[in-house]
């Protein structure tokens, strides 16, 4: 049956267990509403902490294990096409791109690449260098946590939480070349990161100090490609529990960034000027869900949709006109085991 205009795919990726072994979950989303739709074939798939669209034909997939791989999935089948050692252990993050496939293996601090269509082919990896940050407990080594395409599709990110760097790579060979590093306060731990949408502005999550840090990019200045701007706490002035940042997302409209709390379930929301480049704190909303590590925005930004990994839950919020306001409209999808990666299906 075709899908009314309104309908869209939202894919789950999911942590596994004796007691739920499906690593990727579907859902059909309408006007704020989810809808499951039958069980996949993947149980050969475990621990699908990050699934990442590369065309209408192709998912891919990241299997977060020691040793780590990554698979191609055809989603007109659902059935994997290929599986590959991610080179690394723990892979956390992936993102394809013109015939490349880009994943951050989270606990060896490596960056692989690989060739990558429909199916996957044997990779390589580079290992991140350099000193680490003074956190004991979690910056002992590197530890790559994103791979981020900007808008120009020349450049890729990559978030290292260990040394407390923004590393940015040419891509335009295919090959990652390192061309700048960028050194975000010690401690901070940089986890995931964002681009506006039209304006040259970059936002960086910072896991461990709970701070969304704003910056200028500038991808023509190769000694100045990130410049800080400012830095706000996701956490209100007064809490004082265990919290870490997890995901953020710009709104389409530009005017909005969200970031999630984890300890202190929450979404916070800040307003955006990119005339002055100024960010400011809105409002922290509370969400219904234990340790939110993902959430996504549908492609109106009109729905926020969250999943709590502790939970085993995802929640759904309506989002204002202007982005600012986020309130839960009462739908839920619980028991699902651990989801911990939202994403919408990009080719519908």
């Amino acid at each position: 049956m075709e899908q009314s205009k309104s309908q869209q795919t939202l894919i789950v990726g999911c942590y596994t267990d004796e007691t739920h072994q499906q690593g990727i979950l579907r859902y059909t989303f309408d006007s704020g509403s989810l809808t499951p739709i039958p069980t996949l074939n993947l149980e050969s798939l475990s621990n699908c902490s990050y699934l990442a669209h590369y065309s209408k034909d192709t998912l891919y997939a990241v299997c977060e294990n020691n040793p780590g791989s990554v698979a191609s999935i055809n989603k007109s089948k659902w059935e994997v096409t290929s599986v590959q050692e991610s080179q690394g252990t723990y892979p956390c993050h992936l993102v394809g791109h013109q015939g490349m496939l880009y994943v951050a293996n989270y606990l060896s601090g490596t960056l692989a690449y690989f060739q990558a269509n429909d199916t996957i082919e044997k990779g390589e990896a580079i290992t991140h260098t350099g000193e680490t940050g003074p956190n004991k407990d979690r910056q002992k080594a590197p530890h790559t946590h994103m791979t981020k395409i900007d808008p120009s599709g020349k450049y890729l990110l990559v978030p290292d939480l260990g040394l407390d760097t923004v590393f940015v790579y040419s891509i335009e060979e295919g090959i990652p070349k390192q061309l700048f590093a960028f050194k975000c306060p010690p401690g901070s731990g940089p986890r995931h990161l964002d681009f506006h949408p039209t304006a040259p502005y970059l936002f960086i999550l910072a896991e461990l100090s709970n701070h969304l840090l704003i910056c200028s990019w500038n991808p023509s200045t190769p000694s100045d490609m990130i410049k800080p701007l400012s830095s706000l706490s996701t956490l209100p002035s007064d809490f004082s529990g265990e919290s870490i940042s997890a995901d953020i997302h710009v709104h389409p409209n530009g005017k909005v960034v969200y970031t999630s709390n984890r300890g202190y379930d929450s979404i916070a929301v800040f307003g955006f000027d990119e005339s002055e480049g100024r960010a400011e704190l809105v409002r922290i909303v509370e969400v219904n869900t234990k340790w939110p590590r993902s959430f996504t925005l549908d492609k109106d930004g009109k729905y926020m949709l969250v999943a709590g990994q502790k939970s085993g839950n995802i929640v759904v919020l309506a989002v204002s006109e202007d982005g600012k306001e986020l309130t839960e409209n009462g739908v839920e999808v619980k028991d699902i085991g651990m989801p911990v990666c939202l994403i919408f299906e990009q080719f519908e």
